[in-house]
């Protein structure tokens, strides 16, 4: 029996001093756990929101496909997150060096704030899913 794929579609940024490494490297680490793994250029938007006044983030998006359920597929960014110096306690932070969202999952927009956001629609377009 064929393995259910189920499709993602993810932000990933990062904000601290070597944030173009950062997204960069995780970006590397996701295409070796999700072999179908599509990432569209890295690019620097300003903080928005509740972290207007933080420096700039380097941004990607992703999709990918994947047999994993949603919750082993979210525990594995978190993991990934604090591996890469994030501290997942302390909230929003004023340098973030690893963030990884959901915005869609099975076509389900998770993240809608997210998904009007220019530093999340520049990664759509780049992936014609705009």
């Amino acid at each position: 029996m064929a393995a259910i794929l189920r499709q993602a579609i993810i932000s990933i940024g990062s904000n601290v001093p070597d944030k173009e490494a950062r997204v960069s490297t995780a970006c590397m680490e996701l295409k070796s756990h999700f072999p179908s793994f599509s990432v569209s250029s890295l690019y620097t938007t300003p903080a928005v929101g509740k972290c207007i006044g933080q420096p700039d983030y380097c941004n990607a998006v992703a999709r990918f496909l994947t047999a994993e359920e949603y919750d082993s597929v979210k525990n594995f960014f978190k993991q990934m997150e604090v591996r890469f110096g994030r501290c997942p306690e302390r909230g929003c932070q004023t340098l973030v060096a690893l963030d990884i969202d959901i915005v869609v999952w099975e076509g389900q927009v998770l993240r809608p704030d997210d998904v009007t956001q220019e530093y999340v629609r520049i990664g759509l377009r780049q992936l014609g899913l705009l």
